[in-house]
């Protein structure tokens, strides 16, 4: 896994009025990872997912019943 930049971050809607030096916080703790299409990310019973954040590319969500 890659390493998340200020800059990743900071191209974020999510992240826009954060601090540099919250970024670079959030930075030195966060993890970039790829996904190829149809690959799942998460499933609804993973109770431990950690929050994810599209740097490029879309994301489909469903629910399998």
């Amino acid at each position: 896994m890659a390493l998340v930049s200020v800059s990743d971050l900071a191209h974020l809607t999510f992240f826009q009025g954060v601090s540099p030096a919250s970024l670079e916080k959030i930075a030195s703790v966060a993890t970039k990872k790829i996904y190829h299409k149809n690959q799942p990310v998460f499933a609804e019973e993973d109770v431990d997912a950690p929050i994810f954040f599209v740097l490029q590319g879309q994301v489909r969500i469903f629910r399998i019943s």
